[in-house]
């Protein structure tokens, strides 16, 4: 009996530990069940925040896309229009110069009837005016050979006249640039004298070997001294040099002033040419230059209008993280170049009133000097006296007068020319930093991918650890748990064991499930963050496409303007 009351109290006892044994199972279960669940749920809305942010993302990069084809396609349209405008004015002028042509085709008919006429009327006249026109042109062969002889003594007395003028003006400046030379080079002698003393007082002092200290003060200082010196010299060298420079800058003044007075003033109607010709340039392309800002001003207020539009519905919706991050970076490049366009707008303003001022003054001045030409012909006709001795002096002030309005008509053409290439340099500089803009938005996205990629691997390893060490611990509890009920007969043992092999077996196969489930979205995953990837490289590829064509339309700009 008592053996049968310790059996049945082993019993009991074994079966209360069974029973706590499956009930701790049980809540070690749920509890793996629950946190599966929870790390499901994390998962699943992780996927859709990625999902939702490789949407807005695609929307927005559609969006620029749109945005800028829609640039493109106004541009082309405008170009279209300007050459279809230009094909009718050279219709016209086609139809024009058929029309001329006509008439000049009918005035040549009537200018050859009217020239049969003339030549019949002409012959009955030579033989009337033949003997009067010999003895008429005697008559004034011989007074237009004294006229001429009378000028060309008048001329050549003035000219001499004016050739001692600038000959003791010229001798005047070289003995003045000869007195200066030898200042200078009595100044030069000067410092290669204190030069050798310096030398041998050093000379001196290394032989009385003074301590260490203080000779090598005495050569700091001496050093000083010499490059203070050399310094003086290289500036009296160049002093000297910018003297020969001035000689024979005289010189080649004298031979040129010799020139022009051999010549007479025959130069004067080639700089007039010159002169109209340039002024004529410059003002069409002013006129060219006006325009083209004026457009620009207009497209530029018209996108600023709808930035601002774009930017005041904006603040009425809800935007993600991501898409805060490229929307700014496309607004900073936005602005960049609008403000890159209105710098050259202003440089272009500026531009323009000093060249607008400049060619007024020009044309006053070149008024001044037509009024002031055709003043001295008719004073010349009332006093012959003061042109023989004033012509020489008219036509070379004439001269200079034309040579320096050209030369500042060339400069402000320089000038603009200049200005022209810094404003390019700075949209040049606004392009690239709008590209490095884009680039960077380009790379953050990318970052972000990868980054969202491997957090997924992450969590799928951390998960497949999780799910593997569970098993590997129940599988250790199951065989813990089987050691310990070896020892008790197998009819009590039967009814434990079956159910934890069943409930192993199930979750086992749940976690396998689960595992294919998330490699499942991860490939999927991965696809899609392939074809995001493949998306942005088009995308970089046709704005470096539209670079390209916005360089080659600007270079086909500039040689237009320049051909005009």
């Amino acid at each position: 009996m008592q053996t049968i009351q310790s059996l049945t109290e082993d019993k009991l006892s074994l079966a209360i530990e069974v029973s706590g044994l499956l009930k701790s199972r049980i809540a070690d279960r749920n509890s793996a069940k629950e946190g599966f669940r929870l790390a499901n749920e994390e998962w699943e809305a992780r996927n859709r925040r990625l999902e939702k942010e490789k949407n807005e993302l695609q929307t927005a990069l559609e969006k620029e896309l749109d945005r800028r084809s829609s640039d493109w396609s106004l541009k082309l349209e405008k170009y279209q229009l300007e050459e279809q405008r230009l094909r009718e004015r050279v219709r016209e002028l086609a139809e024009h110069n058929v029309s001329l042509q006509r008439e000049v085709s009918s005035f040549s008919e009537r200018e050859a009837e009217n020239k049969s006429v003339i030549t019949y009327s002409e012959q009955q006249l030579r033989d009337l005016t033949s003997k009067v026109e010999e003895l008429s042109d005697e008559n004034q062969h011989l007074k237009h050979n004294l006229s001429e002889l009378q000028k060309k003594y008048a001329v050549a007395e003035e000219d001499q006249d004016c050739i001692k003028r600038n000959f003791e003006e010229k001798n005047k400046e070289c003995k003045d640039l000869q007195k200066s030379i030898t200042r200078l080079l009595r100044t030069c002698s000067d410092q290669e004298k204190t030069i050798e003393g310096l030398r041998e007082k050093i000379s001196e002092e290394i032989e009385k070997k003074p301590p260490l200290d203080k000779f090598d003060k005495n050569v700091t200082r001496l050093q000083m001294e010499q490059l203070r010196l050399t310094g003086l010299e290289l500036a009296l060298r160049r002093e000297v040099e910018s003297y020969r420079l001035e000689i024979d800058s005289l010189r080649h003044e004298n031979i040129n002033l010799l020139k022009r007075l051999k010549c007479n003033g025959e130069e004067i109607g080639a700089l007039n040419f010159k002169l109209d010709k340039e002024m004529w340039t410059r003002t069409c392309c002013l006129q060219n230059q006006g325009l083209s800002m004026l457009n620009e001003s207009t497209q530029l207020s018209s996108k600023l209008l709808e930035y601002i539009r774009g930017k005041v519905g904006g603040h009425f919706q809800e935007i993600k993280q991501g898409m805060e991050v490229l929307g700014k970076g496309l607004d900073e490049q936005f602005i960049v170049e609008s403000d890159m366009k209105i710098q050259g707008f202003k440089r272009g303003t500026e531009g323009l009133t000093r060249s607008l001022q400049t060619i007024s003054c020009l044309l006053k001045e070149k008024s001044n000097l037509g009024a002031s030409k055709s003043q001295s012909p008719s004073s010349n006709v009332n006093g012959s006296g003061k042109l023989n001795h004033h012509t020489l002096e008219e036509s070379l002030r004439f001269e200079l007068k034309a040579e320096t309005l050209l030369t500042s008509l060339l400069r402000e053409k320089l000038y603009s020319k200049e200005s022209e290439l810094e404003q390019l340099q700075a949209e040049l500089a606004t392009a690239v930093r709008g590209n490095d803009i884009l680039q960077c938005e380009v790379h953050n996205s990318l970052d972000n991918l990868a980054c969202a990629s491997h957090q997924l691997k992450n969590l799928e390893l951390q998960k497949s650890a999780k799910q593997y060490n569970e098993v590997l611990y129940l599988i250790c509890r199951e065989m813990s748990f089987l050691i310990s009920l070896a020892v008790v007969p197998s009819r009590f043992l039967g009814a434990a064991v079956m159910p934890s092999h069943f409930g192993c077996q199930c979750t086992t196969l749940k976690k396998d499930e689960n595992v294919d489930r998330l490699q499942s979205d991860l490939q999927a995953s991965a696809k899609e963050s392939a074809t995001t990837r493949g998306i942005l490289a088009k995308v970089s590829q046709e704005r470096d496409m539209m670079w390209e064509e916005v360089k080659a339309v600007k270079g086909e700009e500039y040689a237009i303007e320049f051909r005009d």
